[in-house]
């Protein structure tokens, strides 16, 4: 497209997307037709009367992506409205959103329809919105307007004649024959900074329209502009592309969730052909034929995957020791990114990561799927409840005895007996911190800001080794830098203190993932399933943590429990998989982001120099620059 000046300076952005999703409007006075762009002086055929915008904003390089009404069967005169909106020019901006009516609240909220503190402080002025928008951010809205009479959503307008646009579904267009008004919707370009979705009828009309008629009638309208007639929920969500690095056992079990989500599978890569082709197979047979193409041409054959211009995604399911870079390069290609725990090795891998999603804009979410169990969801809705009142004190771990994982069967060292080899400290921490963090609001109004860490001797890894490989087996020769358990201390900018253990190799029955939280008003710990709230629990006595599942059930749970029965972890893995391709479809942001995946992995980096230098406080970093400070509110 020929512009002057740089693409940013023309916002080339906003005319590009204006020439292929044009504008559409119905006017009284032409019938449906197609409005003029916004930098296109008006003319007859193209000028429309003043109208109440549903949404105006600027400025140029801030798109609204997404106006949908989130519960369009509720009664009453408070209905939500959602709104994303991201920035598309690299340059943060001063968004201005104007409503149609005064907002009465507005919060930020990730995708699963959760508190988000990202922005800072979102100003309300009447029907006006404004924030702070960084560069590439995309950010999500739920407005409650103040009062939602019919009248607001129009102004007064001369009788007209009545014309009922061809493209109404019937129930709608009936009703521009009432004789006590004239309603009609018209999206338009305003002064060439702003995004307009409008509404507009007689002030005396009495009829009220069913929110779902507006709905139909916006995607009927082809409401566009950045306004995607796919979020008025009339089209079919796009078919993802997906691709999987890594095909191993957990690699093949995200694959067949993806299958069973509408997605093509056009690329594989694994570096054992013998994964690759099994996946292949599964691929083949799931998609009726259609075979996807393999790569295992060596550890670095996902560059050459990379490379195809059919992927929307990638899942990362290889070892740990080199997530960091494959995500990094399939960010940097365009990809958005689904990656297993850890997320990386070092400190200069989380700042790589967080560099590369910052610039490229592109969707990076960690496999966390612990923070979808349905027990921690409900403790962090209690949390953010006040049920337990302020925090102060958090326990967790992973107690699992993982040695039979560290050898093949061959007796050589799988990618954990090597990651065992080469590092010390906890090496596998975010199953346990992850919803830890998520309860803590971690990114979104307190962060990890210290650790120290603590280790025993290597006792039990010999013991087992002993045991399973005779004398003068090349397994006996090898040497472990990891101890049998690992402890972490933690504090937070908001002075928590987090006691975390990692113990992959003493000898007990597995436990898994634990949690506890202290707060000044109750307490609870999942080891022993239980809760205790003061002046709701009776006497000194534990409850059940069952007796409040019903109450502070999750969403997600309500919905998708019979859909994520037997995925995996509990159902978990279901929904880790449906959050990242829903995160995808709807432009982000990703509930376990990119901050998270940072500040969580930052642990195995620092915990192994904390121990290597004789256990001394280490600084962790702020993934986020400072972002986390202008948050308002409780943890999300």
């Amino acid at each position: 497209m020929p512009h002057q000046g740089t693409w940013r300076e023309a916002a080339t952005y906003r005319d590009a997307l204006e020439s292929h999703v044009p504008l559409l409007a119905f006017s009284p006075e032409l019938g449906p037709g197609r409005a003029r762009v916004a930098k296109e002086p008006p003319t007859p055929a193209s000028q429309f009367p003043d109208a109440a915008s549903f949404a105006e904003v600027s400025p140029a390089n801030v798109v609204l992506s997404t106006l949908r009404l989130l519960d369009p069967e509720a009664q009453g005169n408070a209905p939500r409205w959602e709104l994303r909106l991201y920035e598309t020019a690299g340059r943060a901006a001063d968004a201005v959103v104007r409503l149609a009516s005064p907002v009465g609240a507005v919060r930020e909220t990730n995708l699963l329809g959760e508190p988000a503190h990202e922005l800072g402080k979102i100003e309300v002025d009447g029907s006006q919105l404004r924030f702070r928008l960084p560069a590439w951010k995309i950010v999500t809205l739920q407005v409650t307007p103040a009062a939602l009479r019919h009248h607001d959503l129009h102004e007064a307008a001369p009788p007209r004649e009545r014309v009922a646009p061809r493209d109404l579904p019937p129930e709608t267009a009936s009703q521009f024959d009432d004789a006590r008004g004239e309603p009609y919707y018209h999206a338009h370009g305003g002064n060439g900074n702003e995004t307009i979705l409008s509404f507009q009828g007689r002030a005396d009309m009495s009829r009220q329209i069913h929110r779902r008629d507006l709905l139909r009638a916006g995607a009927a309208a082809g409401l566009a502009a950045g306004v995607a007639p796919a979020v008025f929920g009339q089209q079919k969500p796009k078919t993802l592309r997906l691709g999987v690095v890594g095909v191993g056992g957990r690699g093949t079990h995200l694959l067949q969730l993806a299958l069973g989500a509408d997605v093509e599978v056009p690329a594989l890569c694994d570096i054992k052909e013998p994964h690759l082709n099994r996946a292949v197979g599964i691929v083949e047979k799931g998609r009726g034929g259609r075979k996807p193409e393999g790569y295992s041409k060596g550890p670095k054959d996902y560059l050459r995957m990379l490379e195809r211009d059919d992927l929307d995604a990638i899942i990362c399911a290889t070892g740990m020791q080199v997530h960091a870079e494959i995500c990094i390069a399939a960010m940097r290609a365009g990809k958005d990114v689904l990656s297993e725990v850890a997320a990386a090795m070092t400190l200069d891998e989380c700042w790589g990561l967080v560099r590369a999603q910052e610039e490229t804009g592109r969707i990076y979410m960690l496999s966390e799927n612990c923070c979808y169990w349905p027990h921690m969801l409900m403790v962090r809705k209690m949390v953010q409840d006040g049920l337990f009142g302020a925090i102060t004190y958090a326990e967790c771990g992973y107690v699992h005895d993982c040695r039979g994982l560290a050898f093949d069967g061959e007796g050589k060292l799988t990618w954990r007996g090597e990651m065992a080899r080469d590092f010390e400290g906890n090496l596998y921490p975010t199953h346990d911190l992850g919803p830890i963090a998520k309860c803590l609001g971690i990114n979104r109004g307190d962060r990890l800001v210290s650790l120290v860490a603590a280790q025993t001797r290597h006792d039990a890894i010999y013991d087992y080794v002993a045991k399973r490989f005779p004398e003068g087996h090349p397994a006996r020769e090898v040497r472990f830098k990891l101890a049998d358990s690992t402890s972490v201390l933690l504090r937070t900018a908001k002075g928590v203190l987090i006691d975390q253990r990692f113990d992959m190799y003493s000898a007990r029955p597995a436990s898994g993932p634990y949690h506890a939280l202290q707060g000044v008003k109750g307490s609870y710990d999942s080891r022993l399933k239980s809760i205790w709230i003061d002046g709701r629990s009776k006497g000194r006595a534990w409850e059940p943590q069952d007796n409040y599942a019903k109450e502070f059930e999750h969403p997600l749970w309500t919905k998708l429990a019979d859909k994520a029965e037997g995925s995996g972890h509990g159902g978990a893995d279901f929904f880790v998989v449906y959050d990242f391709l829903e995160t995808v479809r709807n432009g982000g942001p990703a509930p376990v982001d990119v901050y998270d995946a940072a500040a969580w992995s930052s642990i195995i980096p620092l915990s192994g120099k904390s121990l290597a230098e004789g256990g001394t406080v280490q600084e962790i970093p702020d993934f986020t620059n400072g972002k986390w400070e202008t948050v308002k509110g409780d943890a999300t």
